[in-house]
C-alpha cells in the first residue's frame, strides 16, 4: 500500500531546472550564485532516486543562471544593494552585511560597491544599525534602569560580536533614555534628508 502523501520523484532535465528557478525566483530575491546553490541541492536530493551526468547537469544551470541575468530576472548588483539597505534596517554593522553578502555568493568587488552606496544613503551606516540593533534586543535604554549596570559588559559584547566599534557601542549603552537615543536617531534622519 502506498504512502498517501508520499513525494513525487522530480526528474532532473533542463526545463525542470528552469521551472525549478523561475518558481524559487518567485518568492525570494537571489544571486546567481546562490541561486546556482539552490538548484545544486535540488539536483543533490534528485541524485539518491535517478543517475544523470554531472557535467550535463553544471552545463544546464549555468545556461539557466546566464539567460536569467541576460534577460535582467537576476542583477547581482541590484541584489547587493538592496540586501545591504534591508541588512541595514534591521541592525545589522557593516562587518555583519559584508559577511551575510558574502554567503548569499555576492563577489567582494559588488559587497564593497554597495557598501559604499549605502555609506552615501545614511551618513553613518554602523551608527543607525547600532540604534536598531539595541531596540531589537533591548539593550541600554531599553532595559530597566536597575539592571542596566549589570548588563553593561555583556551588551559590549554582545554589540562587539555584532560587529560593532567600541566607540560606537559605548556611545550608545550610556545614553540614558530612549528619549535621548530617538533623538540622536531623528538627527541622523536629519543629516539622511539633507
Amino acid at each position: 500500500m502506498a504512502k498517501k502523501n508520499s513525494p513525487v520523484i522530480w526528474q532532473v532535465s533542463f526545463q525542470n531546472l528552469e521551472k525549478a528557478a523561475y518558481h524559487y525566483l518567485k518568492r525570494y530575491s537571489s544571486s546567481s550564485e546562490n541561486l546556482k546553490r539552490v538548484l545544486l541541492k535540488r539536483v543533490f536530493r534528485a541524485q539518491k532516486v535517478q543517475p544523470f551526468d554531472w557535467d550535463v547537469t553544471n552545463n544546464w544551470i549555468e545556461e539557466i543562471v546566464e539567460k536569467l541575468k541576460t534577460i535582467g530576472i537576476i542583477d547581482d548588483k541590484e541584489f547587493a544593494d538592496r540586501k545591504a539597505v534591508i541588512f541595514n534596517n534591521q541592525g545589522n554593522s557593516k562587518l555583519m552585511i559584508r559577511k551575510k553578502l558574502e554567503n548569499k555568493g555576492v563577489e567582494k568587488k559588488l559587497i564593497d560597491e554597495s557598501i559604499k552606496n549605502l555609506e552615501k544613503q545614511i551618513v553613518d551606516p554602523d551608527f543607525t544599525a547600532a540604534i536598531r540593533f539595541l531596540e531589537r534586543r533591548k539593550m541600554g535604554p531599553y532595559r530597566h534602569p536597575n539592571n542596566r549596570s549589570e548588563y553593561r559588559e555583556k551588551d559590549l559584547r554582545s554589540m562587539a560580536r555584532a560587529g560593532f566599534a567600541y566607540s560606537v557601542a559605548k556611545q550608545l549603552l550610556e545614553v540614558e533614555s530612549i528619549r535621548d537615543l530617538n533623538f540622536m536617531k531623528s538627527q541622523i534622519v536629519i543629516h539622511n534628508n539633507n
